[in-house]
């Protein structure tokens, strides 16, 4: 039962990877000197010692973050008047290719952090530029954002296209406010408006993770694809290429962000290891994601979303599947991957938000097959919608939000079952976050390959018959 490095060299080059960004952001001389020592001794005992190249890349490639981060000197922009001419790439961040002050004028593609009610396209707006604050800042650093950009005044100069399409649609089906803004998040990834207690239902029951495009939301998309290629009777192999442009044409459209590009790696890969007629392991895809999204952007690593997106699937990745067939394989597997998720993932949420949800083992067994149905309802009504048959995609939209009040119900009385949630001071500083889920990937890794031993025919016995 040992750990075979030539089947995960992806795997493998996350973790190193990885190591390097966070050593190189450290800035400590020791540190990294400590760290390159102790992995390369690993290494060589795995007898794997060339991939401490990719520690090097990690640290060499931070670096160049930083410098990039540091081009823009905002103490000078600090609180003053100034004009910007840029895109909101989404409802958070605006990306500038110009900065005017009173006296000098700034060519510089930089990004910032801003509250608006314009969603997305591109405008000229006067404010001011602040420093982030420290509670703040990672989360800045994570997306490349130089600062925080308050606008008091602010023209739109061109739309957004099929986002704004997209968002008149859902508002002329929507039952009401809060319907409207989860199906905004369900479908455009766009949260901030949100009401306030519905938000916490979901933090309090663990189901937030809902409302983030991920692997569930891509693979419900892919579902709904793959059901109408098969009722027009499309031959396979046509169909996982449609799929796969209307993936790619999805992620460009919503923009890339890190568990969004984690999901579409992952699909992507099975599709085309299906067309290719190959199997393929998960946890190589895991690393392969993980790589690939660290190579777009490595400082990622420090993002809660990226933290949570992919250790919550490394849980479900490592969970041991049910032995039992038929409909209670489905039952079983949900709820074994769903507390492996959790457990997985409550180091981080105490250390981080300093609660823990217990009851987000029940509610995710409950919530994801709702929001199945919500997002096929979703996705059906608004493709009849952009044919121009309302009457149809109307139908499919009242289904969806009857699914959005049932779950917002079952969230409610989930709430309020006694020991749901529990706030607390948190037990967990960074390193014992990264030494428990350490612990669980052995304990659950190992796990893994004893079940499978087990599962193979003792050859033996084999002899004998």
């Amino acid at each position: 039962m040992k750990f075979n490095h030539q089947r995960y060299p992806a795997l493998i080059s996350f973790i190193l990877f990885s190591a390097g960004i966070i050593s190189g952001w450290s800035s400590g001389k020791v540190v990294i000197f400590l760290l390159f020592i102790t992995i390369s001794t690993i290494l060589i005992f795995f007898r794997i010692f060339p991939y401490i190249i990719l520690f090097l890349l990690g640290i060499l490639y931070v670096n160049v973050e930083k410098y990039r981060l540091n081009l823009l000197d905002l103490d000078d922009l600090t609180r003053k008047k100034v004009m910007v001419r840029g895109k909101i790439v989404d409802e958070k961040f605006l990306i500038t290719d110009l900065i005017r002050t009173a006296t000098t004028v700034y060519h510089v593609k930089t990004r910032f952090y801003i509250k608006t009610e314009l969603p997305c396209g591109e405008i000229l707006a006067t404010g001011k530029v602040y420093l982030p604050e420290e509670r703040f800042r990672m989360y800045l650093i994570s997306n490349r954002a130089s600062g925080v950009f308050k606008p008091f005044l602010m023209s739109k100069k061109r739309g957004c296209g099929i986002k704004d399409k997209l968002r008149r649609i859902l508002w002329e089906n929507a039952w009401n406010f809060e319907n409207y803004q989860i199906m905004r998040a369900l479908i455009l990834a766009e949260r901030k408006d949100i009401p306030q207690p519905v938000s916490d239902l979901f933090k309090r029951t663990g189901t937030m993770h809902v409302l983030a495009l991920s692997g569930l939301h891509v693979g419900i998309i892919t579902i709904v694809l793959a059901t109408l290629f098969m009722l027009l009777r499309i031959p396979e192999r046509y169909s996982l290429i449609v799929t796969l442009v209307f993936l790619t044409g999805f992620l460009f459209m919503i923009g890339i962000r890190s568990s969004l590009l984690r999901a579409y790696i992952f699909f992507v890969s099975l599709i085309v290891a299906r067309l290719l007629y190959r199997k393929i392991d998960y946890l190589n895809v895991w690393g392969f994601a993980g790589l690939m999204s660290l190579a777009f952007n490595p400082l990622w690593i420090f993002n809660i979303g990226f933290q949570f997106s992919y250790i919550a699937t490394l849980g479900i990745i490592l969970s041991i599947s049910s032995p039992v067939k038929g409909w209670k394989s489905s039952v079983l597997n949900g709820f074994i991957s769903s507390s492996s998720a959790t457990l997985f993932v409550s180091p981080l949420q105490m250390y981080y938000f300093k609660i823990f949800t217990p009851i987000a083992i029940l509610a995710n067994v409950v919530v994801i097959p709702l929001v199945f149905v919500i997002l096929s309802e979703l996705i059906i009504g608004v493709i009849f919608s952009f044919l121009g048959i309302q009457v149809l995609g109307r139908i499919f939209f009242n289904t969806g939000n009857l699914a959005i009040l049932l779950l917002l119900k079952s969230l409610k009385f989930l709430n309020h079952i006694p020991l749901s949630f529990t706030y607390q001071e948190s037990p967990f500083n960074g390193l014992q976050v990264i030494i428990s889920v350490a612990f669980l990937t052995a304990l659950f890794g190992w796990s893994r390959i004893f079940v499978s031993e087990m599962d193979k025919p003792d050859d033996r016995k084999s002899h004998r018959k």
